[in-house]
């Protein structure tokens, strides 16, 4: 047993299975309570374990001891080298691991992630499951009802609610929205994915990873998210993609793309006003036909990938090619407006170059 284990076990008594008493924020924190002092990129937590302590904290969870605490204090600090790898297998722990059992999916990249993960979750409920979703966008926590969601990217603490809350609701399937700052952050660490899609990367967010490589670095964290048998899909007309492929470790790698030979590929591609429709080429898969209410060509490598990165999994081909079928665009995703002029209109929340 690793030192985080005997910590995760320890906290978990501490608290007595109460998740209520795990705290990341100094400000509310309580007596029985266990301060985890993360390091924000607005906040050190690590700061404010001395208030903690006064505020009657059982125990701090920390990757260094403050300079300013008792001999008294310091004994009360439990070090860990990853705050928030241990933060999450605590809630992991807490909640009894709310994601065995379920079948999921989990898509990162620049461009594309939202209306992957909205595609994915109608192709889990076509196919049979009861599938949860968390987005940027909104989150589908129990039935089918879609809540705004409060956070670009939940805290460990709401995150783990989540799932917790879709396991009781009957959830047997999840879609995630990851960004490359969760994980950098290992803000999902713990959750284990069977299937995983990469979109594209330029660039973007480089006032947080300052260049590329780090940027790159972030993105390809998801693989350690990677279940014993599950299936990548990777957008290789990416250029940086295509170059860092051996950075991508996962049991069954599928490359797609439009513009060169992959895996899965894009031909005979047809746009419309309100649809489009491509055929699929792959050697292992056969060829078939798509057809979409989605349009752009961007969307033609969203869906290319989402059925690259499920149908590997064994699911009906059917199934899967249905779902693409009746999927409605994501609001505000090129998003047509329906009137009776003789022109098109369209929303899109687009926010990088291309």
């Amino acid at each position: 047993m690793t030192d985080i284990d005997l910590i995760v076990k320890e906290v978990a008594k501490v608290v007595s299975g109460d998740p209520g008493k795990v705290n990341i924020d100094s400000r509310s924190a309580g007596s029985g309570d266990v301060f985890f002092a993360l390091k924000g990129s607005a906040f050190d937590g690590r700061l404010f374990i001395k208030s903690a302590l006064e505020k009657g904290v059982s125990l701090v969870v920390s990757d260094t001891v403050p300079a300013d605490l008792t001999a008294r204090e310091t004994a009360f600090v439990r070090l860990t080298p990853c705050v928030r790898k241990t933060l999450n297998l605590v809630l992991r722990e807490i909640y009894r691991d709310p994601t065995a059992g379920m079948k999921t999916f989990g898509v990162t990249g620049t461009n594309g992630k939202s209306t992957t993960v909205f595609l994915v979750h109608t192709i889990f409920k076509n196919l049979g499951f009861n599938p949860g979703l968390i987005s940027t966008v909104s989150n589908i926590i129990e039935g089918d009802e879609l809540v705004k969601a409060s956070y670009t990217t939940p805290d460990s603490p709401a995150l783990y609610k989540y799932l917790s809350a879709m396991k009781v609701s009957g959830k047997d399937a999840l879609s995630l929205e990851i960004s490359s700052h969760a994980l950098d952050q290992y803000r999902f660490y713990g959750i284990l994915l069977d299937s995983l899609m990469l979109t594209n990367i330029p660039p973007e967010h480089l006032d947080y990873h300052v260049t590329m490589e780090e940027y790159l670095k972030a993105k390809v964290k998801i693989f350690e998210m990677l279940k014993v048998n599950a299936v990548a899909a990777v957008n290789t007309d990416d250029p940086l993609f295509a170059a860092s492929l051996h950075l991508m470790k996962a049991p069954a790698l599928y490359t797609f793309a439009v513009k060169r030979d992959a895996d899965f590929m894009a031909k005979d591609i047809r746009f419309s006003p309100e649809s489009m429709s491509f055929k699929v080429e792959s050697r292992k898969f056969g060829n078939f036909l798509l057809e979409t209410k989605l349009i752009g060509l961007y969307n033609v490598y969203n869906v290319l990938g989402a059925v690259a990165a499920i149908l590997p999994l064994g699911f009906e081909r059917k199934k899967i090619i249905e779902a693409v079928s009746g999927f409605k665009p994501v609001a505000g995703r090129l998003e047509r407006v329906e009137h009776k002029g003789d022109f098109h209109i369209y929303i899109d929340y687009a926010h990088t170059p291309d």
